[in-house]
């Protein structure tokens, strides 16, 4: 089993695998009679798992990536322009 969740992993790029593919790829695999039925279900939630795990990883990268890009940038953020929107709602208000 160790083997076909490495094959799986390998080509397939387990962060964009619906639930659904992961079953019909594990189904294929029982009915050619590589995989036994009762493993057929736990290697399901285990790529499902991993899947998510690695696609989680992902967005938190790209994330930081992005972040650090607008630092870098000196561009300004939503919070900047937000308070900035308060900065002349005040001084309307002032005048």
């Amino acid at each position: 089993m160790d083997m076909m969740k490495k094959a799986l992993g390998l080509g397939l790029g387990m962060y964009v695998l619906t639930r659904e593919k992961v079953e019909e790829v594990v189904q294929e695999l029982i009915k050619k009679g590589k995989l036994a039925e009762d493993e057929g279900e736990s290697l399901i939630d285990d790529l499902v798992k991993r899947g998510q795990a690695e696609k989680e990883e992902i967005d938190k990268k790209i994330s930081q990536i992005v972040r650090d890009t607008v630092e870098k940038l000196n561009l300004a953020t939503k919070d900047d322009i937000e308070e900035l929107k308060r900065e002349i709602e005040k001084t309307k208000e002032q005048a």
